[in-house]
């Protein structure tokens, strides 16, 4: 959501193939649309002595800097599926204890319909459709989600990570740390 932004609220949606759909007028993801509003907010913030960068790091100071980074991993033909699998497979017998430093507190299983808090042991039911996909948080907010390519003979791993901002001035620090902590998590990982 673009806040102070000409008393409109906008809700954007995208994905990582960096498709990105603004209101329900396009029925699809566009750069046009995108593109456009994107311009109107670098006028309006400029003519307002600011920029979208200083109104995004406004943004991770009320709501923490998240930052991400996207893993894919190709593995051909039908040895290459199975392969897939075994991996996804493997994290659902064996589930990460940490994600990188930080202790996992549920892991989601989407093809079985289950979120288990690791902590407590208790379960409960994902009210999404059945899908081959792991996803594991931590008690710090971090995730990792692997899952294979619905289009591609790829795994995906998804690495979230995230940390409090208090000032304009902790942006380049806090930036490389979570850099660091992603590098950290792919290395651990190792697929």
């Amino acid at each position: 959501m673009i806040e102070d932004f000409p008393n409109q609220k906008f809700i954007a949606g995208g994905e990582e193939s960096y498709g990105l759909m603004i209101g329900d007028e396009v029925r699809d993801k566009d750069a046009i649309t995108a593109s456009l509003l994107a311009y109107e907010m670098m006028s309006f913030y400029k003519q307002n002595n600011t920029s979208v960068f200083h109104q995004l790091i406004k943004l991770y100071i009320k709501y923490g800097f998240y930052k991400e980074k996207l893993i894919s991993i190709v593995k051909e033909g039908q040895k290459g599926q199975k392969e897939i699998n075994d991996i996804i497979e493997h994290f659902r017998k064996t589930p990460l204890n940490f994600i990188g430093e930080s202790k996992v507190k549920y892991v989601c299983d989407y093809q079985k319909s289950i979120k288990k808090n690791i902590l407590t042991q208790k379960t409960e039911t994902i009210e999404l459709p059945k899908s081959n996909v792991i996803e594991f948080e931590s008690i710090d907010g971090y995730k990792l989600i692997l899952r294979p390519s619905g289009t591609e003979p790829k795994i995906k791993m998804y690495i979230s990570v995230n940390s409090k901002i208090q000032t304009i001035s902790e942006f380049k620090e806090v930036n490389l740390m979570l850099d660091a902590k992603l590098n950290e998590i792919v290395s651990k990982i190792n697929l």
